[in-house]
């Protein structure tokens, strides 16, 4: 007697998430394609509150595929979940640097340093600022310089003396171009010339965190 089994059909990927779900891994998705300059670089994912509600492995799952098919042939790519932390460590390793005990150590080092560089809640990848943004904030800056009213942090004084250096480390935005590219969209957008002033940078801030981000 024989017994005909039928095959159920396998589920494409991603296709347990809703519409929501799907639109929340492409956000972050660009998200860290732009912070990690094509994945090339490593970056921490902060998860908003909102996004913890709606957020689940099969949602992670989706966004390692999604970055995987689109990183540089050369780079190995690991995403981490840390749901507890509420954030996602997106590694961006080189072939030589692909033991699984390290990644986990290492992702687990970069979540807990994130977690300490907050003093206070802010959107690090919610809305996304656009030009107008941009503009608006590099407009006003060097209008506080002027009067006064910007305090600059110890991490503006760092950030200044970068940019005036022409310095960079793995946690620093890049300075290229005309305007300075980061996963901080308080930092994003600034003008590189104003970057290079401590005050311009504190009251840019200012103006991005009045602005929701």
């Amino acid at each position: 007697m024989f017994t005909i089994r039928s095959q159920q059909p396998k589920r494409a990927p991603g296709s347990s998430l809703n519409e929501a779900q799907r639109t929340l891994v492409a956000n972050k998705f660009e998200i860290l394609r732009r912070a990690s300059f094509g994945f090339t670089q490593d970056r921490l994912l902060h998860l908003q509150e909102e996004d913890l509600k709606r957020w689940t492995d099969e949602c992670t799952a989706e966004l390692r595929r999604n970055i995987t098919s689109a990183a540089p042939p050369h780079i190995k790519i690991a995403l981490i979940d840390f749901r507890k932390l509420r954030c996602v460590s997106l590694q961006c390793l080189p072939f030589q640097m692909r033991d699984p005990g390290f990644r986990k150590e290492y992702g687990m080092a970069l979540a807990l340093i994130f977690l300490l560089s907050l003093a206070a809640p802010r959107t690090v990848d919610g809305q996304v600022p656009t030009a107008t943004d941009f503009a608006a904030c590099n407009v006003e800056a060097p209008q506080a310089v002027k009067a006064g009213t910007a305090s600059p942090i110890r991490n503006d004084h760092l950030r200044a003396d970068s940019a005036r250096g022409g310095a960079m480390t793995m946690n620093s935005p890049a300075f290229t171009g005309n305007v300075i590219e980061s996963s901080d969209p308080q930092i994003h957008g600034m003008e590189a010339e104003g970057a290079k002033n401590a005050t311009y940078q504190a009251a840019y801030r200012s103006c991005m965190r009045r602005k929701g981000f």
